[in-house]
């Protein structure tokens, strides 16, 4: 099986990010295949790939137990989405093989009883690159070979004394400017399918992919030395590039915020917040509260601070387990100051808040200093005058009278 990533064909001026880029990714997994055992990955890989990218803003063209003709298909609908697109991205999980020096990608209905039906039943690797190459661009390739390809070996007895060109694993490719391989193993040798979800390669590679203001260079890294220690040494990842600045998938530097545009503010924001809510580290939640003091997510990362400084403190190995109690805050977590306020009340308040713009965050019925300025954001931005800053059925009232935004982020 390969699972091929052809990652991210970032356009870089002197090494600069482009904040706007057009991000598109095609994203096959094939499991079901017809001639040969059905493989267990490739489906989860491609799924959780596609998800991380959805996060990081591409556009995603997914497929999967693709045959021939609905593959080609994907293949030229990807061709066409990526014009004008400054990053590119193929995700591929499934069979692959290597004939000659030069490496196929299998559709599920592929057979292959003789080399002639290479060029009839499998599509070559070459033909995808050459639709990312067509313009300026960063091609990053990742390669996931299965160990066990029983194609590969019912075409090598086929070819008889020509089973030689029949290579193990996948064959090393010749880059241009502008382009990062990466074999989720040595070039000629197998990756190992693992045994949870995800194979070794794609479980490590979608753990670091969006990490925050990190150059792709060093996430490999990263990468490689878990894929390392995570099969005893046994599959050992290898790239080669010739990119001419830093890639950078999850950019959160100053130069992409523009301050005289609000919206844009809040969708960096956002995508920030996306791209660390599930860490299992309190550090990722201390650098959101001091970039957005008063951001969308600072009583949940307030709370998930606290929660995982408990847990590391009761239980080191316990992260991503605390982590899933953290989606809402609890009562214990943020108490009011007078308990016996109507929660129901102030949840209402906080949710016609939110609808008008001027974020308090989760609608938890907690009567604190987020909802406090938030009110005071509307009644500073409506122009309606708030005569007290508890929570009334005449604030409710009035915030629902209200039929727009008045807040701007």
């Amino acid at each position: 099986m390969i699972r091929l990533i052809v990652v991210l064909a970032l356009f870089l001026f002197n090494g600069v990010q482009v904040a706007d880029a057009k991000r598109v990714a095609l994203v096959i997994g094939n499991a079901a295949y017809e001639h040969v055992p059905e493989l267990s990955n490739p489906r989860n890989d491609a799924e959780a790939v596609s998800t991380s990218l959805e996060r990081l803003g591409f556009d995603v063209i997914k497929g999967n137990d693709l045959k021939r003709l609905e593959f080609e298909k994907k293949v030229r609908e990807f061709g066409r989405a990526i014009r004008g697109a400054e990053i590119a991205l193929l995700y591929f999980a499934g069979h692959g093989l290597q004939v000659n020096g030069e490496n196929y990608l299998v559709p599920t209905d592929t057979q292959l009883v003789d080399e002639a039906d290479l060029d009839f039943e499998a599509i070559r690797l070459n033909t995808i690159m050459s639709q990312m190459e067509r313009e300026p661009r960063t091609n990053l390739v990742f390669l996931d070979a299965c160990r066990n390809n029983p194609l590969a070996r019912n075409l090598a007895r086929s070819m008889g004394t020509r089973s030689a060109l029949v290579g193990r694993g996948l064959a090393p490719i010749e880059t241009g400017i502008g382009t990062l391989i990466t074999f989720a193993t040595q070039p000629g040798n197998v990756a190992l399918d693992g045994e949870g979800r995800n194979s070794p390669f794609t479980e490590a590679f979608i753990r670091h992919i969006e990490t925050p203001d990190e150059d792709i260079a060093v996430i490999l890294r990263r990468v490689r030395k878990e894929v390392i220690d995570n099969t005893d040494g046994k599959q050992v990842p290898w790239g080669n590039s010739s990119l001419t600045g830093s890639v950078v998938l999850n950019p959160l530097t100053d130069q992409i915020v523009r301050a005289d545009d609000d919206n844009k503010s809040a969708n960096v924001e956002v995508a920030y917040w996306n791209s660390i809510k599930d860490g299992t580290s309190p550090v990722y939640f201390e650098n959101y509260l001091k970039k957005y003091p008063n951001g969308k997510f600072v009583d949940i990362a307030e709370i998930r601070i606290s929660e995982l400084r408990k847990a590391r403190e009761s239980s080191p190995q316990s992260g991503q387990t605390q982590i899933a109690r953290l989606e809402q805050p609890s009562s214990q977590d943020l108490e009011p100051e007078n308990p016996k306020q109507d929660r129901e009340l102030v949840a209402s308040i906080q949710r016609e808040l939110n609808r008008a713009g001027c974020s308090v965050g989760t609608a938890d019925g907690v009567w604190g200093n987020k909802t406090e300025r938030g009110l005071k954001d509307f009644a500073g931005k409506s122009g309606i005058e708030i005569t007290s800053l508890d929570p009334s059925a005449k604030l409710l009232e009035i915030l629902k009278g209200v039929q727009k935004k008045v807040c701007v982020f």
